[in-house]
């Protein structure tokens, strides 16, 4: 008789819950596809992002090591094939189409990855897991990012769930390594957001020590997690010197995170920084929101009743430390916290706090998936079908506030666009929205290629262009104007339906006045175009080296608060948008009261009252003394004498620029100046700029605490500008060595399981 065999559990067909997955991804993007315009970006691209606009970005990304010198956005090479894709398409599909496929892959993805832990830990029902999934995807920290069109932030997380799947699937697959590839490459395309390396440790971590990876395993994700990564972390620190590097991209300071953390209310419910987004377009009555709090509630019974006691403990660990680090400095980790960001700088990878809720919703999510399928069916239902309806009312209305400007607009600027300059789109502040209808994203005009000119990004905070927004928020437009001129704009578009929105607070900008240097070129019915009279090309000349703080001695930071502290010197990040003479300091101005700094030991100071629209200038110590103690002052640096003033001569130089050829590191043409003066090339500042005049190299300065600026005599002279990473071949063939012999580390625990299988089967 034959012996019967046991049945055999059905095997899983994944490709079905993929296409489940799909379909509620394409459900949640039917607002996109009704929706007339586009979300302010994708992948940081210009609106609309043509083929041009990818084809100039993907040139940019082969190149991530030496930045394009504009201050523009690196990408890293790990997600670089991802980018060259979409390149290659988007000549054959319309970028509407592209964005769309985009969003749908990522929420697939992203549903599916968490429906397949579930599935893993609980063995829960299909409609269970999926309807998890979509909790993962559909929560506030995911919607806030679509609504703010940051849509590589969106592609991120569904690769950080992908990347968690393929870890819990690694001990329980009969093919381990294939899972190991996998996770390295979902870890390795979480770079796109390069905090997640942060997100993607904890977590191998947390299962390594809890036995869910296998630690030889572990260990091949986190090499060739390393290796895929070491162009995006190691290149500027080769090759970027003193200029802006890849994972310098913004200042990690005190005051800056306590700004970003979240009460510890709203963090348990998911609702991070930026959430205002979301809450302007779901209903935010306090019972309405709270809503939210079955899901982490659910993961607490899901962590008490699952069979993988250790699995669970881990989410546990994770969701603990990343619910912590949202709160941070509003939340019961502060102290430690506080020690910790005061020793941050600028190479900080932890940039911004409401990411830190990815892994806290993840682990919340799939916990919740576990109690889900353990408790009373119909109350599993009822629960996750209030959740989703919570979220899907955001997100069927979050096209409202994606504002798009009208074709007029889009037709008639380019039209009028001459020479190599800037142009602002005033208001110029993000984020933006619609007048009396809450915040609407980011602006969607920042990086609108207009011919010849160079848009000026609307959100950096430093220099020269915080004054002059600062100046004009306020309605000094006359001296907003001068600024603006100084950094190269040639024009300024108003918009009068807009409105700015700084740290989360409405502020209408002062209309334009057309008077002074300010002359209306143009108008419609929903703008205004200002030209500013004067030399305000990118090239300029100027007397001097233009650098008014640069013969003094940078001031020491200290803490930062949300307000200043009587004796304290505070940097001045947080106050940028409060006040002028910061912008004039310099991007290292403190904040300080006149009896602090009086206890500096210098005689002179770069310095000036923060109560003004004045620039800072040198000024003697003692006159601190003629004010009130408890005076606010602006400074930027010290000196133990007088300063040279002659030398620091900001007046500018008559001559011409002409241009023969522009490129992201070439620049060519002829100059013609009357006097000897310094030529400025009003880019952010960065030392791997050199100028040849007649074939003799200059290397650069920075003037005006922000611009490249070169010595040059009179005359007319051809002129070459060229951007030279500093030692590539050295940094590349180093970082390649480290690379192959990591991956060669890798590959031994493979060839050890094949060399002990032969042996097994001999």
């Amino acid at each position: 008789m034959p012996v019967e065999r046991p049945a055999q559990p059905a095997q899983y067909i994944w490709w079905r819950d993929f296409a489940i997955a799909t379909v509620i991804a394409l459900a949640f993007t039917l607002p996109l596809i009704a929706h007339q315009g586009l979300p302010g970006y994708l992948h940081d691209w210009s609106w609309p992002p043509d083929a041009e606009s990818m084809r100039f970005y993907v040139q940019r990304a082969w190149s991530s090591w030496s930045s394009d010198g504009l201050g523009g956005p690196n990408f890293f090479p790990s997600a670089l094939p991802h980018f060259v894709v979409l390149w290659l398409l988007a000549p054959l599909v319309p970028t509407k189409v592209l964005l769309v496929l985009s969003l749908i892959v990522a929420w697939a993805a992203g549903i599916f990855s968490i429906a397949l832990i579930v599935r893993t830990l609980a063995s829960a029902p299909q409609w269970i897991t999926l309807a998890v999934g979509t909790l993962y995807m559909a929560a506030p920290l995911v919607l806030t990012k679509t609504v703010a069109g940051h849509i590589a932030y969106v592609e991120a997380y569904a690769a950080f769930a992908a990347f968690a799947a393929s870890l819990f699937s690694i001990r329980n697959s009969a093919h381990p390594w294939r899972w190991v590839a996998r996770a390295a490459l979902a870890g390795a395309f979480t770079l796109l957001q390069l905090q997640f390396i942060g997100f993607d440790a904890l977590l191998l971590l947390a299962l390594t020590a809890a036995t869910v990876v296998p630690v030889r395993h572990a260990i091949v994700v986190a090499v060739f997690m390393v290796a895929a990564s070491l162009p995006a972390l190691a290149g500027p620190i080769f090759i970027a010197g003193d200029g802006s590097g890849t994972i310098a991209m913004q200042r990690a300071v005190l005051s800056w995170q306590q700004i970003q953390s979240v009460q510890p209310l709203p963090a348990l419910e998911g609702r991070g920084y930026f959430t205002y987004y979301f809450e302007n377009v779901a209903p935010h009555q306090a019972l309405w929101a709270h809503v939210l709090l079955i899901a982490p509630i659910a993961a607490a019974i899901g962590a008490i009743v699952s069979r993988h006691r250790r699995a669970a403990a881990a989410l546990v660990a994770i969701g603990i430390v990343s619910w912590l680090a949202c709160t941070s400095l509003k939340g019961p980790a502060a102290p430690l916290f506080r020690d910790l960001f005061l020793r941050f700088n600028d190479m900080s990878l932890y940039r911004e706090v409401y990411d830190t809720l990815a892994p806290y919703v993840l682990a919340v999510a799939v916990l919740a998936g576990v109690a889900f399928s353990r408790l009373w069916r119909p109350l599993s239902a009822v629960a996750l079908a209030v959740l989703l309806l919570t979220l899907s009312v955001a997100w069927a209305r979050w096209p409202k506030l994606v504002g798009t400007e009208s074709a007029q607009l889009l037709a008639q600027l380019p039209k009028t666009m001459s020479g190599h300059g800037r142009v602002v789109w005033w208001p110029a502040a993000q984020p933006i929205g619609p007048l009396g209808d809450g915040p609407g994203g980011v602006d969607p005009l920042a990086f609108t290629p207009l011919g010849t000119l160079t848009p000026l990004f609307e959100y950096e905070p430093y220099g020269l262009f915080a004054s002059a927004v600062y100046d004009q928020t306020h309605g000094n437009g006359i001296a907003a104007a001068r600024e603006f001129c100084t950094l190269g704009v040639q024009k300024i578009i108003e918009r009068p339906h807009l409105v700015s929105y700084v740290s989360g607070r409405a502020s209408r900008p002062q209309p334009l006045v057309n008077a002074g240097s300010l002359r209306l070129l143009s108008q419609g019915a929903d703008f205004r175009q200002f030209g500013i009279a004067g030399a305000c090309g990118v090239f300029g000349f100027q007397h001097g080296d233009g650098n008014l703080a640069s013969l003094g001695t940078a001031l020491p930071r200290s803490l930062m608060h949300d307000a200043p502290t009587s004796g304290e010197l505070v940097a001045a990040f947080p106050y940028y948008w409060r006040y002028a003479p910061i912008g004039s300091c310099g991007e290292g101005a403190v904040l300080a009261e006149a009896s602090s700094l009086e206890r500096l030991p210098y005689d002179w100071l770069f310095a000036g009252r923060a109560d003004t629209s004045r620039p800072c200038s040198w000024i003697p110590k003692r006159r601190l003394a003629r004010g009130k103690p408890r005076t606010l002052f602006v400074a930027g640096a010290g000196s133990g004498v007088r300063p040279d003033l002659a030398v620091h001569r900001t007046t500018a130089a008559s001559g011409r620029v002409s241009i023969d050829r522009w490129g992201l590191d070439y620049v060519s043409g002829e100059y013609d100046a009357r006097d000897d003066a310094r030529l400025l090339f009003r880019t952010t500042f960065d030392p791997r700029w050199t100028l040849a005049v007649d074939g003799r190299t200059t290397a650069s300065t920075i003037a005006n605490d922000f611009s490249n600026s070169w010595p040059v005599s009179r005359g007319r002279h051809r002129f070459t500008l060229e951007f030279s990473p500093r030692r590539p071949t050295q940094g590349m063939l180093l970082l390649a060595s480290f690379a192959l012999f990591l991956l060669i580390v890798a590959s031994l625990p493979l060839r050890w399981s094949r060399r002990k299988r032969r042996h097994e089967k001999a």
